[in-house]
């Protein structure tokens, strides 16, 4: 036969059982999985036996499914494992504390949101490389974001020589600068040319084409003196900017990464001679409990005058992405509101549950249950008992204290109260360690204490319709330093002289006293304990103020 002739049906057999061959062969990963096979398994099995390969090695380390034995399941198991996850069955990815087999107190987080923004996008925060810009003639405006007279919230402002510059070509979008700062010599006056200044695109061409960028947000406290309520007042005026907060303390908010306090230095005292350098130097007050500062913001670095001095002396920009600026005197020249401090609270509006992502934090931290978690059945039928807690200052050396013979009365009748009513009664020192004293806090429902810094963290207590501070004054003076975060948080505020008791519009004009003075104060501890039980039985209204306006009287 010729080569020309058709092919025999013999040899189209023969060509097509070829290509069927060829096919299923050069296609055996999806030829196994037609078959209802695992390819992986049954190729490693197939070509192994004969002998053309050894085994194969998958991505997680381990052999295919259909090629494993009992010994490799009993050094690894069977843990199943996804691309960009460690190996486990999915309890790994994330441990919280308190959950079941918390033997060791580890904690990690997972990739899904958590619940108060920890895991929220920060910023772009670029690379290691990425710390100038050089942006030629075109030099970053600033922005005014919020603002009420001392507490006010920019972006892209420029520091350089010492100096903060606003940079805008539209004047009639920035209040006066005397509204936003205060002069680092006199917090009674403006600030001058050489700390505040307003600058034109045109004008800021000589600060030069190129700066560092200080990426994130920055808090700045530019008064000369502490004050107890600056980071409250700090993060009040930062969550205006998330109006969605929620019960469960969920923010879009990015946490602060630093706070700088350029007129505060970081010693009280002068440098001692290092030959007779026996005690540590003083640090500074800045009226912020540095332990509750890193609990509450662990991300917060905090700065001080002899930082903003280096940062003075690098004659180049600095470029701050988003500047939190709280000015007590800028505040007080605007307004004869009392406290000082009040600006945020009564004039800007923020989400009811504006304090939840710091407090949740805090109870993390100290390693307490969260309570938000609970399932609304759950938390229906649990009967949360409320804890009463007098915080002491007898055991201090100085300052204002309740007679001896009326805070012995008042522990007696307290401790009465806690075996006929059974609730629980704390009585916590001055000198009490601070982990075992904010653990207390934080579950308290009802605080009393004398006024001044021994309650300046009540703003930690537990919220519920029974929440109460009660503080103690001598007659004739009262503050409302802490009266005004407790009506803000919808909490109920009682203050005492004596036996008088004062509450809502029934306060007392402010007549400040001296803090720091050593005077014994009088109480009517049956008094106490008997509003106490009242504070108990009538809860208040659950609706919290989104202002201080908001709140009835």
């Amino acid at each position: 036969m010729s080569w020309r002739s058709p092919p025999s049906r013999r040899e189209l057999t023969l060509v097509l059982f070829s290509l069927t061959v060829f096919i299923l062969f050069y296609n055996l990963d999806t030829s196994f999985r037609l078959l209802g096979v695992d390819p992986a398994g049954t190729q490693n099995a197939l070509m192994s036996k004969l002998g053309f390969r050894k085994g194969i090695i998958g991505t997680d380390g381990r052999r295919p499914p259909g090629w494993r034995d009992p010994l490799e399941g009993e050094i690894f198991g069977d843990w199943g494992w996804e691309e960009g996850h460690v190996a486990g069955n999915g309890a790994e990815r994330q441990k919280v504390k308190g959950e079941d087999d918390d033997r060791y107190g580890a904690i990690w987080l997972g990739k899904a949101k958590t619940e108060a923004g920890e895991q929220q996008q920060i910023s772009n925060e670029g690379t290691a490389t990425d710390a100038f810009a050089y942006w030629e003639d075109r030099v970053p405006k600033t922005t005014v974001v919020k603002h009420v007279p001392g507490y006010t919230i920019l972006d892209s402002v420029i520091l350089v020589n010492g100096t903060v510059w606003l940079v805008t070509d539209d004047l009639s979008t920035f209040p006066a600068l005397g509204s936003i700062a205060s002069s680092s010599l006199n917090s009674r006056e403006p600030p001058p040319d050489s700390e505040w200044q307003i600058l034109t695109t045109e004008q800021a061409t000589k600060l030069g084409n190129y700066g560092a960028l200080i990426r994130g947000v920055t808090w700045l406290s530019t008064d000369t003196e502490h004050n107890n309520h600056t980071l409250l007042s700090l993060w009040r005026t930062y969550t205006t900017l998330d109006q969605s907060i929620d019960s469960r303390g969920r923010t879009t908010l990015p946490p602060p990464r630093r706070l700088i306090f350029p007129s505060i230095p970081y010693f009280s005292e002068p440098r001692r001679d290092p030959d007779n350098a026996i005690t540590p130097r003083s640090r500074s007050k800045t009226g912020i409990d540095d332990l509750a500062a890193k609990a509450a913001f662990p991300t917060l670095a905090i700065m001080y005058r002899e930082d903003w001095t280096d940062f003075a002396q690098m004659q180049i920009p600095f470029v701050l992405e988003r500047v939190v600026v709280a000015d007590r005197g800028a505040a007080a020249r605007a307004s004869g509101s009392q406290p000082v401090f009040s600006p945020p609270f009564q004039d800007m509006v923020a989400s009811k549950h504006w304090w939840q992502p710091v407090r949740r934090l805090m109870t993390g931290f100290l390693q307490l249950p969260d309570e938000s978690k609970k399932s609304k059945s759950a938390a229906a039928t649990a009967v949360t008992k409320p804890v009463v807690t007098y915080f002491s200052t007898q055991e201090k050396g100085s300052g204002p204290r309740l007679k001896d013979e009326d805070h012995n009365l008042l522990v007696k009748t307290l401790t009465k109260f806690q075996r006929t009513s059974g609730y629980e009664v704390n009585i916590v020192p001055a000198n009490a360690p601070w982990t075992d004293r904010m653990r207390i806090l934080v579950r308290s429902t009802i605080v009393i204490g004398i006024f001044g810094t021994n309650l300046a963290d009540t703003y930690f207590m537990k919220p519920s319709p029974h929440t109460t501070l009660m503080e103690f004054f001598p007659s004739g003076y009262f503050s409302r330093d802490q009266e005004l975060p407790a009506r803000c948080l919808g909490w109920r505020y009682i203050a005492w002289w004596n036996d008088r008791k004062f509450s809502g519009s029934s306060l007392p004009a402010t007549a400040q006293p001296q803090e720091g003075k050593s005077v014994e104060i009088p109480i009517n501890p049956a008094a106490i304990v008997k509003t106490i039980r009242e504070a108990i039985d009538t809860p208040t209204t659950s609706n919290l103020p989104r202002t201080l306006d908001e709140y009835p009287s």
